[in-house]
């Protein structure tokens, strides 16, 4: 198995990025040194195939990445700037009980993967599930102040984003060294636990078994749906104690 270090070297080779101060780049010397990683490689990912090999779920790994680049590789805006992160600009239009739908499944996932890593005060959150609502236009901005914000923004703000972090993993530090690097892309954590979801997937599939109960079936794969919304251009609010609002870019 490759180790950690190994795997920064990999990346670095990758992006062409020599690990000296004097060489005119950053060095790549730890996982926060892997921040904008991904953006090497815009806009459509070419370069990328080596550094996942040998890695557990690294080839789904990649086709994922292919995804990505496909839908937000450019970083070309309407204005002549550029985008830092990868945003998907122009969205191809969903229908709002598909929205509905996989809204629900994306909770659904995180419920089941809460209760496999024994995050009781999120499983308890979704427990029963809260209501989805499908909105059309920009959605509004969270509540900033604490007091203001519900039990249940607050564990999606604070708690759920930490999730697979709580899987114990037989090859935990290379996940740990790539979840930086994955978080930047967007500054989002459940686009980045969709990405990585297959690095997690045996381990947790081993945990929960292979029974055919909801949370078994969700745990599959609980992000898919999220990464649905998000090519999408759906976007989530949390304004009620009970309900989660999804909102799809007007036309």
């Amino acid at each position: 198995m490759i180790q950690p270090a190994e795997l920064i070297e990999r990346c670095r080779d990758a992006a062409n990025i020599m690990g000296q101060d004097d060489a005119g780049g950053p060095v790549m010397d730890g996982p926060d040194s892997l921040i904008g990683f991904f953006q090497h490689f815009r806009p459509d990912g070419t370069g990328l195939g080596d550094v996942f090999r040998d890695l557990p779920g690294g080839d789904e790994v990649h086709e994922r990445l292919d995804r990505l680049y496909d839908v937000a590789g450019h970083n070309q805006r309407s204005d002549g700037r550029r985008d830092l992160y990868f945003v998907v600009r122009r969205p191809d239009p969903i229908p709002a009980d598909i929205v509905s739908k996989a809204g629900r499944d994306w909770l659904r996932g995180v419920r089941a993967l809460a209760t496999i890593t024994g995050d009781d005060v999120t499983g308890d959150a979704l427990d029963p599930m809260p209501e989805i609502r499908v909105l059309e236009g920009a959605p509004p901005k969270h509540p900033k102040d604490d007091v203001n914000r519900s039990d249940l923004l607050k564990v999606f703000l604070d708690r759920v984003g930490q999730l697979t972090g709580r899987i114990e993993m037989p090859h935990a530090g290379l996940a740990e060294t790539l979840r930086p690097a994955f978080y930047f892309i967007n500054c989002d954590a459940m686009l980045r636990d969709y990405l990585m979801w297959p690095l997690y997937r045996e381990v947790v599939r081993d945990q929960a078994g292979d029974g055919n109960d909801q949370d078994a079936i969700a745990l599959v794969d609980p992000f898919s749906p999220y990464f649905v919304l998000w090519r999408h251009g759906v976007k989530y609010r949390i304004m009620r104690k009970d309900t989660v609002d999804f909102y799809i870019p007007r036309r």
